[in-house]
């Protein structure tokens, strides 16, 4: 089905009326939530996954969380609610976590509303991410590898291009 120029990027992309939602737990429509880190190549890897993701794929998406902070992502995308996962400075002794409150890291508990992050600082947070898997391994958000490039560093877009993917 071809969407209208109006309600759709991509000539043959699905119309909002065509999209499917997710569901929660209970069985609540949910749209697939995207986390958009706060630099310019992750706005432009989002977006564009959001085009995808809604008008090729058929689902309904939305912007949950916008963050420079790489903890303050896994929090989102693990369902932490406030004060929940924080605190993590290091690894004690045993190899556990050690944080700012005691020796444990309170599980993230909330409905999961951030599905997505794209353009992952995960390289350079390496054991910010084993640290908080290892406090919250239910809950952890899964790192499932590279986009094709190494870092938001790496990738250059020009300008004109840039400019077009945000009209």
């Amino acid at each position: 089905v071809a969407g209208s120029a109006a309600s759709t990027c991509l000539e043959s992309g699905l119309p909002p009326e065509n999209r499917s939602y997710l569901q929660d737990s209970n069985g609540q429509e949910l749209a697939l939530g995207l986390l958009e880190y706060d630099w310019p190549s992750a706005r432009l890897v989002t977006q564009i996954a959001a085009i995808l993701l809604e008008e090729q794929l058929g689902y309904h998406v939305s912007f949950e969380h916008r963050t420079s902070s790489f903890i303050e992502s896994l929090r989102q995308l693990a369902g932490c609610a406030e004060g929940e996962g924080t605190g993590i400075l290091g690894p004690g002794p045993d190899g556990v976590p050690r944080t700012l409150q005691g020796d444990v890291v309170r599980p993230c508990s909330a409905e999961v509303r951030c599905h997505v992050a794209l353009d992952s600082p995960v390289g350079r947070n390496e054991f910010t991410q084993l640290a908080f898997r290892a406090a919250t391994p239910f809950t952890s958000p899964e790192d499932v590898g590279s986009m094709g490039y190494f870092s938001e560093q790496n990738l250059a877009v020009s300008s004109t291009i840039h400019a077009a993917a945000y009209e």
